[in-house]
C-alpha cells in the first residue's frame, strides 16, 4: 500500500448494527417527572395567571382608592365649609329675637311718628287754610280816610267794619290823638299815634 493510498478510503464501508439501548425504568421515571414538571408548570402557570389578575385588579383598586380619596377630601372641605356657614348663620340665629324686638319698637315708633307727621299734616293744612282766609280778609279790607268835620259826629263806616273789635279816630282838635268810636258797644283797644 502506497502513501497516496492510503488517504484514499475505500468508498464502501460495511454498515454498522444499531445498537439501540432501552432502560424502561429510567424512562418510567423520567416520564412520571415530566409529568410532574408539566403539572407544576401548569400550576404555576394558573398561579402566575392569578397573580396578574390580582395585579390589575390591584391597581384597579388603586386607582379607586384615589378617586375616593380626592372625593374624600372634597367632602372634608365641603364639610368644613358648611360647619363654619352653621356656625356663622348660629350667631345669626341667635340674634333673630333681639332683632324682632327691635323691629317690633322701630315699628311703634314709626306708628307714633307717623300719626304724629299725620297730626302735623292736618295743622299744617288748617294753618294753611286759616293763613289763605286771613290774607282774603286782609286783602277785603278797605281803608277808607273821611274828613272829620267839627261838631259832626255821624261818619260813613263800611258793613264789614263791625267785625273789627277796635276802632280808633284821629281827633285832630285835641292834640293829634286817636279816639274810640262811641258806637261801639265794648270796650275796644284804643292805640295813639304819637308821631307827628
Amino acid at each position: 500500500m502506497k502513501l497516496r493510498d492510503f488517504n484514499r478510503k475505500p468508498s464502501s464501508r460495511k454498515p454498522q448494527a444499531k445498537i439501540i439501548l432501552q432502560n424502561d425504568s429510567l424512562e418510567k421515571k423520567y416520564k412520571s417527572q415530566i409529568d410532574d414538571l408539566n403539572t407544576q408548570l401548569g400550576f404555576y402557570r394558573r398561579i402566575e395567571a392569578e397573580r396578574d389578575e390580582a395585579k390589575a385588579r390591584h391597581t384597579a383598586i388603586d386607582q379607586t382608592l384615589k378617586e375616593e380619596r380626592i372625593e374624600f377630601d372634597k367632602c372634608k372641605e365641603e364639610i368644613k365649609a358648611l360647619k363654619e356657614t352653621i356656625d356663622s348663620q348660629s350667631l345669626k340665629i341667635q340674634k333673630i329675637p333681639v332683632l324682632q324686638d327691635d323691629y317690633k319698637s322701630a315699628r311703634g315708633e314709626a306708628s307714633v311718628l307717623k300719626s304724629q307727621v299725620d297730626n302735623m299734616s292736618r295743622e299744617l293744612i288748617n294753618k294753611s287754610q286759616e293763613i289763605t282766609r286771613l290774607n282774603t280778609q286782609v286783602e277785603n279790607l278797605k281803608v277808607s280816610k273821611q274828613t272829620i268835620t267839627k261838631n259832626d259826629r255821624e261818619y260813613d263806616l263800611p258793613s264789614d267794619l263791625i267785625s273789627i273789635n277796635s276802632v280808633s279816630v284821629l281827633d285832630t282838635e285835641d292834640d293829634n290823638k286817636y279816639k274810640i268810636i262811641r258806637r261801639i258797644a265794648d270796650n275796644p283797644l284804643v292805640s295813639e299815634d304819637t308821631n307827628p
